[in-house]
């Protein structure tokens, strides 16, 4: 089934791995065979702000654009994952905190997500809480001033 872009709404889904107990986002790298979107390590600096990581953080995004539905994010980064969901449940063995971030903006917030069985099925088989930011995407905010 071919993906259908909204252009008033922005999805995305990040599977996020923190080493909270010293492990490092390089190990995450190496038991997972998967390349990161983004990796830190602890020390590296956070920014410009001048302050540095005190946890290493391994991210996977989906690359899909913003404006499908955050089901097809969702799908796609658990497309990449669940090969790997033993290795996942070990890594939060040693000490790795794992969640899911995932943003819904939509203008004046009128469109609702569905996350269907299949796929809250899919989710639970990997670990992780879920996030959902859910908020407008700004562009309203000049007319209710």
């Amino acid at each position: 089934m071919p993906l259908t872009t909204m252009s008033f709404v922005r999805t995305g889904a990040s599977y996020r791995i923190a080493g909270m107990g010293g492990g490092t986002a390089a190990a995450v790298t190496a038991a997972l065979g998967i390349t990161p979107t983004d990796a830190f390590e602890v020390g590296e600096p956070i920014g410009r702000t001048g302050s540095v990581r005190d946890v290493s953080l391994w991210h996977l995004r989906s690359d899909l654009p913003e404006g499908l539905e955050l089901a097809d994010h969702l799908n796609a980064v658990l497309d990449r994952l669940e090969p790997r969901t033993d290795d996942l449940w070990r890594l939060v063995e040693q000490g790795y905190e794992i969640d899911w971030f995932c943003m819904l903006a939509s203008n004046a917030f009128e469109h609702a997500a569905e996350l269907d069985r299949v796929l809250l099925h899919r989710l639970l088989s990997v670990p992780g809480e879920l996030l959902i930011d859910a908020m407008g995407d700004g562009e309203d905010d000049e007319d209710r001033r």
